[in-house]
């Protein structure tokens, strides 16, 4: 599943990158992408798997400068199942096949 991470950055140069990290306690941070993303990006596709990323734990999700100085950090948030749309597909009859009535 991915899910969009959307930021906004203010008197930041162009050459300035910032590094996302996921934490499930506040204390043990770990980079959710292995290299920095420019400040002037504005998101980040976040590719969010199970195994990684246990469903129904709770998460807490900062932005920081490449020197460490923390920007901006998240308030607790929950990874949950993707929603699943109902859906009827029709497989018989089809475009192809000539039904009779006899």
């Amino acid at each position: 599943m991915t899910t969009l991470v959307n930021f906004s950055s203010s008197g930041m140069t162009a050459d300035e990158a910032l590094v996302l990290e996921f934490s499930t306690n506040g204390l043990i941070w770990t980079p959710i992408v292995s290299k920095t993303v420019s400040a002037f990006g504005g998101s980040y596709k976040w590719f969010v798997d199970d195994l990684d990323y246990p469903i129904g734990k709770k998460y807490l999700l900062r932005i920081k400068k490449e020197d460490g100085t923390v920007s901006s950090q998240s308030g607790l948030f929950t990874i949950k199942e993707p929603a699943v749309e109902p859906q009827i597909i029709i497989r018989t009859p089809n475009t192809v096949e000539h039904i009779s009535l006899n």
